[in-house]
């Protein structure tokens, strides 16, 4: 039976500091093992858990760790001092052993999974726990839990230390990568779009505003001079037209975030190019309407 400093690989002569590292990482351990898949290993994560706690009950108090202490030095089997306060077997909460030069040597290696060898199946050479890649022939010998991160053995189905489905939890990853990747291809098309059309209303309706303006100066300047007031009136005229499908090209499509400023140079150009436009309609209108009541009058 292991006692309470075996149980959490430590030596009897370790410092306060030493102890509650060793016990954050033993409950640690065992907590990520509630969630198992195995129901016999979930109850001998919850049995080590409150050993655990008794551990920590005893050891972080310096007269209750001495009188354990004693009761070691005695030769109490298990380190039990008496029933009512270590009731309890402490060695199922004993976590695997493998020690890296990243940890005190008190404390396990969280990210390796214990196991006395990584075989390869490619060559039959013997690896030692924790090698990514065979020594001999290089093939794959360990891969990473795809939710806890830890350094399984490749042939591993189920993770030893969150007990996860390697290969269910893979597939869930994969489509949720795929779920993200769609959402961001329809997000880069729905901007794309966005900046197309925003793209249109401001060529439009910079395109009829500068047909209005034209309109305009052509018209004021022709007026101004002899024999060309007509044709520079036409010109004009022609220049309105063509400036009110583009206004109305700007202002058909939906409306975009920033277009608020080219929306109203459309409507100022369809304004300015339809009063001139509907002013010569009208005077076409009344110049055959009185050249017809002046045919009927003679």
């Amino acid at each position: 039976m292991s006692n309470y400093y075996e149980t959490l690989n430590i030596s009897q002569s370790a410092t306060s500091s030493e102890i509650q590292t060793a016990y954050e990482f033993a409950y640690n351990y065992w907590r990520n093992l509630v969630n198992h898949h195995d129901p016999q290993m979930v109850q001998k994560a919850n049995q080590a858990l409150m050993e655990i706690e008794q551990i920590r009950a005893i050891l972080s108090d310096p007269v209750k760790r001495a009188n354990y202490d004693d009761s070691l030095s005695v030769g109490n089997i298990g380190g039990l001092v008496d029933t009512s306060a270590h009731s309890v077997s402490v060695s199922p909460a004993k976590p695997p052993a493998v020690r890296t030069s990243n940890i005190p040597a008190h404390v396990s290696n969280p990210n390796i999974v214990n196991s006395d060898s990584w075989p390869c199946a490619k060559c039959y050479s013997v690896n030692a726990v924790g090698t990514r890649y065979c020594k001999k022939c290089g093939n794959q010998l360990g891969k990473n839990c795809p939710k806890c991160n830890t350094l399984l053995e490749a042939t591993a189905q189920f993770c030893s230390v969150c007990g996860v489905n390697i290969l269910d939890f893979g597939r869930e990853l994969e489509i949720k990568a795929a779920e993200t990747e769609r959402l961001r291809i329809i997000e880069e098309r729905r901007i794309a779009e966005q900046q197309s059309r925003l793209a249109i209303i401001i060529k439009s309706s910079n395109t009829a505003m500068n047909f209005t303006k034209y309109g305009w100066l052509v018209s004021i300047l022709g007026s101004c001079i002899p024999y060309v007031n007509i044709i520079a009136g036409l010109v004009g005229l022609l220049l309105f037209v063509l400036a009110i499908p583009n206004a109305l090209k700007a202002l058909r499509q939906s409306q975009q975030y920033g277009d608020q400023e080219y929306r109203t140079k459309a409507k100022s150009a369809l304004v300015l190019s339809g009063i001139p436009i509907g002013l010569t309609v009208i005077g076409v209108i009344l110049i055959i309407f009185l050249s017809v009541v002046g045919a009927f009058s003679n």
